[in-house]
């Protein structure tokens, strides 16, 4: 029988308390739309050899909005300090199968660039 992918994740904090993350479901990305697509994009700019999309401000904020959308109990917030923020990340994108995503998205940009580079050598060749 497959094993179904856990959509939730125990994370322990740096107090010792253990708090849940869950998936983000199809309802909370329509709603924080940008919000998904800016958490991929700036976990992945490395990947993509691009400078991180937005400012420190900017990105603690998102981080920050991020975290709480991913707690299964939103009262569990008041408990996160800063230093636990890479492991909740880590979480997040565990459990939102952003790895997956990140390489399928990266994959179909670099199909579009060959594409993109094929038509244009077709358009300077019959210039």
């Amino acid at each position: 029988m497959t094993k179904l992918p856990d959509y939730t994740r125990p994370v322990t904090l740096s107090s010792g308390v253990t708090v849940t993350v869950s998936a983000w479901g199809l309802a909370d990305v329509a709603a924080h739309a940008t919000d998904f697509q800016a958490v991929l994009d700036a976990l992945t700019a490395s990947l993509r050899d691009v400078p991180p999309p937005m400012p420190s401000q900017d990105s603690m904020a998102l981080l920050t909005r991020s975290i709480q959308l991913s707690l299964t109990r939103p009262e569990d917030a008041v408990l996160v300090k800063a230093c636990d923020f890479p492991d909740l990340l880590e979480a997040i994108w565990e459990v939102n199968g952003l790895g997956d995503l990140a390489k399928k998205a990266l994959r179909l940009r670099l199909e579009a660039d060959k594409v993109r580079q094929a038509l244009l050598a077709e358009h300077l060749g019959s210039a």
